[in-house]
């Protein structure tokens, strides 16, 4: 695409551009489409998110390990979350949601987003572990919600202790308030 758009754009202004300038152009218009091909990119004529070549297998082999044990949920996403927490690159997140939605494709729910919500359920909570498993027994939305909130600790604990019954009790619908907090209609205390 990019050799056919800078043939017709050479061709038509040959004569109007000096030698050096139409080089220049084309040595930008082939490392567009490397970097394009390697999944970086080129932002204000600068290269920008070059993948560094990282060594990942042990990760993908914990992450095959955990996929083939009988774990919940909950407990799934939480060790996925230790998994990519534990490496300090910045791409853990998206090469491990990669690598799932490649090696087991029929499986739902690991987008990079997802991937980096679970890294931060584990951060959250990996220091105290009462409350983690606690949020293990309500359901993954439930936690992301109380997780994307603006709450403090304190007030996830307790949010993560109701949630049961207030998402169980039929007719009540949870909501977020502007003020970051949940509430459910006809409750006057929670959303002061």
């Amino acid at each position: 695409l990019f050799y056919h758009i800078f043939y017709h754009f050479g061709e038509l202004n040959q004569r109007f551009l000096n030698k050096k300038i139409m080089m220049k152009l084309f040595d930008w218009t082939a490392s567009l489409y490397n970097n394009l091909e390697s999944k970086s990119s080129v932002k204000g004529g600068k290269i920008v998110n070059v993948r560094k070549p990282i060594d990942y297998s042990a990760m993908f082999a914990a992450l095959d390990t955990l996929m083939v044990t009988d774990l919940s949920q909950m407990e799934l996403y939480c060790k996925i979350g230790r998994l990519v927490s534990d490496r300090p690159e910045k791409g853990a997140a998206v090469a491990a949601a990669e690598y799932l939605s490649g090696a087991y494709s029929g499986a739902s729910g690991f987008s990079p987003r997802n991937l980096r919500r679970m890294r931060e359920l584990y951060r959250a909570y990996e220091n105290v572990p009462e409350v983690l498993a606690q949020a293990m027994t309500i359901g993954w939305t439930q936690n992301v919600v109380i997780l994307e909130a603006k709450l403090s600790l304190k007030e996830r604990a307790w949010y993560i202790r109701a949630a049961p019954a207030m998402w169980r009790t039929p007719g009540i619908r949870m909501t977020l308030t502007p003020l970051g907090r949940m509430c459910w209609p006809g409750a006057r205390d929670c959303c002061g």
